[in-house]
């Protein structure tokens, strides 16, 4: 596909800062398929509007981590910790290229068995060194043959989140946020954060329901403008997604 001009994204970009109180802009290695030189000028154009948070490729993604520290990025969200180890593995990483420098370290919760073993998990944060937890209600609802808004879903991932406040820990919740239904999920989960894809927002804001729906308008420039193999598939989700407006 032909990619439109950053231009574009960027002023939408500020104005999603702006009026509707974007607070981080994700990007991902993982699960968006980005490759360094994407990071890289997403990051140059970027990081003055808004802070830059990368989804590494997984726990032990040390050459996203020391690409990072060339580029500057500083804030970073490991997907798939389903063990102490993979947590354990990940800080390590992190040590092993920042060493004592002040990074902001977030995980997913994303599966039956992260929720299952969640204690255990973060037990392995013996120095502190995680900032947030975030529930992904994509994944997990995949692993337990369930829809992201099913009720099950919603009471394990109100579980992560009172969990992970209790120990101190800031909480997001992402994965199929849409405008109908982010605010049954702030009311049933009460996370600090909740997020797109790209896009997070304090769960306190004013009127979420069309800060998320202008966050789904911007994805859709932002997946026009990287143009990866996988953009066309999510455009497509992403206007399916508009289509379930009620207001």
């Amino acid at each position: 596909m032909k990619k439109k001009n950053i231009s574009v994204f960027k002023k939408a970009l500020e104005s999603l800062v702006r009026e509707r109180g974007c607070v981080m802009m994700k990007i991902s290695t993982e699960d968006e398929g980005l490759i360094q030189s994407d990071v890289a000028k997403i990051y140059r154009e970027l990081n003055k509007i808004i802070d830059i948070e990368l989804k590494v490729g997984g726990p032990c993604a040390r050459g996203d981590l020391l690409f990072s520290r060339e580029i500057g990025i500083s804030h970073f969200i490991a997907p798939m910790i389903e063990s102490s180890y993979a947590l354990h593995d990940y800080l390590k990483g992190v040590e092993e290229v920042f060493g004592a420098k002040k990074v902001f370290l977030g995980i997913n919760i994303e599966t039956k068995s992260a929720v299952k073993h969640l204690s255990e998990i973060l037990s392995a944060d013996e120095n502190r060194r995680l900032s947030q937890i975030t529930v992904g209600r994509g994944d997990l609802s995949k692993s337990m043959g369930r829809s992201p808004d099913n009720m099950t879903v919603i009471n394990a991932s109100s579980r992560v989140v009172k969990s992970a406040k209790a120990l101190g820990y800031h909480t997001s919740i992402g994965g199929s946020i849409e405008p109908s239904n982010v605010d049954k999920v702030v009311e049933k989960i009460a996370p600090d954060f909740v997020n797109t894809r790209n896009f997070a927002f304090s769960s306190k804001i004013k009127d979420l329901k069309s800060s998320v729906q202008s966050a789904l308008e911007t994805e859709i420039l932002f997946c026009e403008t990287v143009g990866t193999d996988l953009s066309k598939r999510r455009i497509a989700a992403l206007r399916e997604r508009l289509k379930k407006i009620s207001y």
